[in-house]
């Protein structure tokens, strides 16, 4: 049997290979997460921006249905949050609301909705909202889908 060499010269068996190979498919390189990143803000730059101050500012709201506001403000949220600008991504529903300019007993309904679709989350400790982050690339889609 040919033995492969690892690190420090040493020789590695079958198994250690075995190991190697799945941690390397599993193991998220940074270069990657940050390229999809990057190139999920260059889909949602069309949609909104982010003030420094971690303020989202809409670039068409109109053409929004309640559900792409909702995500978009979240995920705005999630990037300002990302890059320090604000200190967390979480939000109350009456913030939502405020910030949508929309009655917090309208978005009740909304909100649940895109719970049960598994897009956005509810921290059980303090009641606020937040997107799935790992549910990002879907997050996306459903913002700039057009209605």
């Amino acid at each position: 049997m040919r033995r492969k060499y690892g690190k420090r010269g040493k020789t590695m068996d079958n198994n250690e290979n075995m190991e190697k190979e799945m941690m390397e498919k599993l193991l998220a390189k940074k270069e990657q997460v940050d390229m999809d990143l990057r190139l999920i803000a260059d889909r949602l730059s069309a949609v909104f921006k982010i003030e420094e101050s971690g303020e989202i500012l809409f670039s068409d709201f109109s053409s929004l249905d309640d559900n792409q506001k909702i995500l978009a403000l979240l995920t705005g949220k999630f990037f300002a949050a990302r890059w320090g600008l604000i200190n967390s991504e979480r939000m109350r529903i009456t913030d939502i609301g405020k910030t949508l300019a929309r009655p917090r007993t309208t978005l009740s309904k909304e909100i649940e909705s895109l719970r049960k679709k598994g897009l956005v989350s509810r921290d059980t400790t303090d009641g606020r909202y937040y997107i799935d982050k790992n549910r990002l690339k879907d997050i996306a889609q459903q913002i700039t889908k057009v209605n």
